[in-house]
């Protein structure tokens, strides 16, 4: 007797579950299950000032497809998509990151997340440094028709080695650009020729010229005929002329 009591209490449960799961697909899941959206990432305290953002998000539940669209604070909502992240780029003001979603029996469900900026950092008004590296030496002559070239480098408390140059000779100024070197060819007579240079960080302050000046004139040759050859006494030497003449001629 209790054999058969036991197997129709299993044979009542069976029947209880197959009621339970319907008869197309017992094992699938209840569709009547609300839909539910929740945030996935996406900062929900302070970041720093013009800092790059992003947000994504799931849901749950639901008939049918569910599509999302998304908002700052009041703005206007996104197209319906099926996107599921979302980025914003140099952000400077907190706000609340709102997205919702809507299935296709037209069911929706809401989620935000509110973050805040940090204080704009202060402007950079120090100025960057730049130096001469190699130039002709200062107060030195260069002769006419020859080429001269300079190499110079600088730096910025904020901005390290990211610097911009510029420089300015012989009445021409260049653009501005991250060249450290130019070579000036087949130079002209000049007295003084002052080469300068400048650097620009990436706040737009300058920094004072660094600048080297020489002289540009004709070179002077001398011959070995433009001298006349002494005797221990001070009297011409003739001989000792002669032969060193005709040394450095030959």
């Amino acid at each position: 007797m209790k054999k058969i009591l036991s197997l129709l209490a299993a044979g009542l449960m069976v029947s209880a579950l197959i009621i339970g799961c319907g008869t197309e697909d017992p094992w699938s899941p209840d569709p009547s299950r609300p839909l539910d959206l929740s945030m996935v990432s996406g900062p929900a305290d302070t970041v720093a000032y013009g800092s790059d953002v992003s947000f994504s998000w799931t849901s749950t539940g639901g008939s049918g497809e569910v599509q999302y669209q998304y908002r700052l604070d009041e703005g206007s909502w996104s197209t319906l998509s099926n996107v599921t992240s979302v980025a914003y780029e140099n952000v400077t003001a907190g706000a609340t990151f709102n997205v919702m979603a809507t299935d296709a029996g037209g069911d929706t469900d809401e989620d935000s997340r509110q973050f805040w900026v940090g204080t704009q950092p202060a402007a950079d008004a120090t100025p960057p440094t730049a130096w001469i590296t190699s130039s002709p030496a200062e107060g030195s002559f260069v002769a006419t028709g020859t080429s001269i070239s300079f190499t110079w480098d600088g730096d910025d408390d904020v901005d390290g080695d990211n610097v911009l140059f510029w420089y300015s000779f012989a009445g021409s100024t260049s653009d501005t650009s991250v060249t450290r070197t130019v070579t000036f060819v087949n130079v002209v007579a000049a007295d003084p020729a002052t080469f300068s240079v400048w650097a620009l960080d990436q706040s737009g302050n300058p920094s004072t010229a660094a600048t080297v000046s020489f002289i540009i004139k004709d070179a002077t040759i001398l011959y070995v005929d433009d001298y006349e050859w002494l005797d221990l006494t001070g009297n011409t030497d003739g001989p000792k002329e002669r032969d060193q003449k005709q040394f450095y001629r030959d």
